[in-house]
């Protein structure tokens, strides 16, 4: 008796992959993995570095309102020497040029630091600033941490080895103030209140958050992506006139302020850096020669 074989309709035999052929399809599916993944990690890095530019202007925006609130002033950053971060001794016995936290006791109200001064025109609703425990919980638990964490730089920030920004930094009896985590360093020339390590608050040349004080606000940093020197300053220069962020780029990391170079971030966004800019815009700046174009002090007097 024959034996009867039924064909598919195709007239073929079917049968399975070889294992050779297996075997190369395997080995194209990976050829194309390690060609598209780092493209693919590469738009993500340029989708946190454009999230980042957005926070920036939106730190801008709030800064721009809240001088419109303050007579013209930005908060006040960075350090606070004794017996000047008063109301009174910082020239605002009203309480209208600055935001004021109830530090408790014998401290009584200093500037409120930068990121809980603008909390409140970033679309927080609630901040407290009776005392600094209510402060720092409705600042960690609301939405402006948001605004001020780079996406890029969110594992760092919650392993434990977060940016702490020491905002107001007051020599008597305060510590510091509270320390807030804070993706961004900002320019001292800009916020601070003395110069010269002293406790006099005259002839400085600080603008102590006057935007009239800033000559050259479309030039004048204000934030930028960074990270903490090794003594804790969250600054890019608080000394000397016209320098720019260039010079603290090919300014050697080996001690006292040459540590500035220690601040810029080379890794967060492949060799890029966003900056905020004192007229509110913000734009993102390669490492390197581009940063002449930013004039940290723009000529203040």
């Amino acid at each position: 008796m024959s034996r009867i074989v039924v064909k598919p309709a195709s007239g073929r035999v079917r049968r399975g992959f070889t294992l050779v052929e297996l075997l190369v399809v395997i080995g194209i599916i990976a050829l194309l993995i390690s060609i598209l993944l780092p493209a693919l990690n590469r738009a993500r890095g340029q989708a946190k570095q454009t999230a980042c530019l957005s926070n920036l202007r939106q730190i801008g925006m709030a800064m721009m309102m809240n001088a419109v609130d303050h007579r013209n002033h930005f908060p006040l950053a960075g350090t606070v020497w004794p017996g000047a971060s008063t109301p009174a001794a910082l020239g605002d016995p009203n309480q209208t040029t600055y935001t004021y936290l109830n530090y408790g006791g014998s401290a009584g109200l200093r500037p409120a630091p930068l990121p809980m001064a603008l909390a409140p025109y970033l679309g927080q609703q609630r901040l407290r600033l009776d005392s600094t425990s209510n402060a720092v919980v409705d600042y960690i638990t609301g939405s402006a941490l948001r605004i001020f964490t780079c996406p890029a730089n969110v594992d760092q920030m919650q392993q434990g080895t977060m940016q702490m920004a020491q905002f107001i930094a007051d020599r008597n009896g305060l510590s510091g103030g509270p320390k807030l985590p804070c993706s961004y360093t900002f320019n001292e020339a800009i916020f601070g209140w003395c110069d010269n390590h002293t406790s006099s608050v005259s002839g400085h040349s600080r603008a102590r958050g006057n935007l009239a004080k800033i000559p050259h606000p479309a030039d004048t940093v204000l934030f930028g992506d960074g990270v903490v020197r090794q003594s804790g300053w969250m600054t890019y220069n608080d000394h000397g006139p016209n320098q720019n962020l260039y010079m603290f780029y090919t300014n050697p990391p080996t001690s006292g302020d040459s540590e500035d170079y220690l601040l810029f971030d080379h890794y967060r966004h492949y060799g890029n850096m966003n900056i905020l800019f004192a007229d509110g815009h913000a734009e993102t700046f390669g490492m390197g020669s581009a940063l002449t174009a930013c004039n940290i002090d723009g000529g203040m007097q």
